[in-house]
């Protein structure tokens, strides 16, 4: 009787160890379900992010065309008028040059006046043109800087995607693992 007493006070405590064992990987597989669930949790607000960012690009995107398209048309407005300027200017300095010669020396005066006036208005004109190619410059780099920033996107999402699929992996096969030790352990008992 005393051996049988004994082995029951053995089993008795190997159930104990083996009880407080998957106690304790109960606990360490409700920890990770925690973590898993904290990870997906981070990856929705970092692709709602991700979502937010590739909407105010549209957005700020929209609003440069809407600008550059107004901007086309002004230059090709501001063009047209400098030819028509210098078309003018042409014009009216070869008149000048068909009147009297009485005359001359007045028309002279006013068409040096005229031309200087024209070319004020051109070098203005000029200037605004500069302005604008700057402008579509500026524009063609910010357009670069978005593309740039569209790529990395892309890149940070399927990053994202890669770790999601790999710690859903490394998860599983830590559950496989843990239950396999547990019905190990289980089978052993029997």
């Amino acid at each position: 009787m005393a051996s049988d007493g004994t082995v029951t006070v053995d089993l008795t405590a190997t159930q104990y160890v083996i009880l407080s064992e998957n106690q304790r990987k109960k606990k360490a597989l409700a920890e990770t379900k925690d973590a898993y669930n904290q990870l997906l949790f981070d990856n929705q607000a970092l692709l709602q992010q991700l979502e937010d960012t590739n909407r105010e690009a549209y957005h700020a995107a929209e609003h440069f065309r809407q600008e550059v398209l107004g901007k086309s048309q002004k230059i090709a407005e501001l063009q047209t008028q400098l030819e028509q300027l210098r078309y003018d200017k042409d014009e009216h300095i070869s008149r000048l040059q068909d009147h009297a010669a009485a005359r001359e020396a007045q028309l002279q005066a006013d068409a040096e006046a005229l031309s200087t006036e024209l070319m004020a208005r051109i070098d203005s004109l000029q200037t605004e043109v500069d302005g604008v190619l700057e402008f579509k410059q500026r524009r063609a780099e910010s357009e670069a800087a978005l593309a740039a920033l569209r790529e990395e996107s892309v890149g940070l999402r399927e990053a994202l995607d890669a770790q999601r699929a790999q710690l859903e992996r490394h998860y599983a096969g830590l559950h496989a693992k843990m239950r396999k030790e547990y019905e190990q352990r289980l089978e052993e008992l029997k």
